[in-house]
């Protein structure tokens, strides 16, 4: 088993959102995975993305923007929420957007890649 790394699109935003987190993996300007142990932060480099795994990522919401980005089980498949994290208070519901019968998606990491793309929404309006 093997952490869940973000999409090509996740690590876009989270560029634009100035996330500075050490990885060695990244993304090129055309979608491509890389690693690199050189590699340290998205910034030093034009056209790189960061390759974080999701667990990470979900870390900094809640640590920098206070907002947990979480996933629930239904009998449709998987949903997402984001959360104040300090006092639970409902943000944000992924209703029926998904792409399965009843707004679901087929996995926990599908719903959480979309859930984190929607934080970013989130904090950017």
């Amino acid at each position: 088993m093997k952490e869940q790394l973000i999409s090509f699109l996740t690590a876009v935003l989270a560029k634009k959102n100035h996330l500075e987190i050490e990885s060695y993996e990244f993304y090129t300007h055309r979608g491509d995975l890389c690693k690199d142990h050189n590699f340290r932060n998205q910034s030093d480099y034009d056209g790189s993305y960061g390759a974080y795994t999701q667990s990470l990522l979900q870390k900094w919401f809640r640590e920098k923007h206070n907002i947990c980005v979480e996933v629930y089980s239904t009998a449709y498949g998987f949903i997402w929420c984001l959360v104040k994290a300090d006092s639970g208070t409902d943000i944000k519901y992924s209703d029926d957007s998904g792409p399965n019968a009843g707004g679901a998606w087929d996995s926990y990491e599908e719903a959480l890649e979309k859930g984190l793309q929607e934080a970013f929404k989130y904090i950017n309006k």
